[in-house]
């Protein structure tokens, strides 16, 4: 059994991933918390590679970009055509305090919305 240290929010919106080598791609975030992201995507890629992400959080009537240097921690085939991708945040390109205070009050915001 995995036991996470952070919270999950579960969050379906856009990431773009750009490894060291090759092109960038377009995923779906389907987690966030302020210590990585679950994407799902339709090709694997190789766990422990470091990768460059960046995202929008919808905060209220505003949105919050969000840059981060990632190491993928885990890649699972989900089901046939897509795999489920666990990066991991190994620092922020924006401010870290920001981005993580960002990361709290969108999952504050989805917590408040469901009650």
């Amino acid at each position: 059994m995995e036991h996470r240290l952070q919270s999950r929010a579960h969050l379906k919106t856009w990431v773009r991933v750009i490894p060291p080598a090759g092109h960038g791609l377009l995923g779906n975030i389907e987690d966030i918390s302020t210590g990585g992201l679950g994407v799902l995507h339709d090709r694997p890629m190789p766990i422990d590679t470091e990768c460059n992400v960046y995202f929008m959080l919808p905060l209220g009537a505003f949105e919050t970009i969000v840059q981060a240097r990632c190491r993928i921690a885990a890649c699972h085939q989900q089901d046939a055509a897509c795999f489920h991708i666990g990066l991991q945040f190994l620092d922020f390109v924006t401010d870290t305090r920001e981005a993580q205070d960002a990361i709290h009050r969108f999952q504050h915001q989805l917590q408040t919305a469901g009650r």
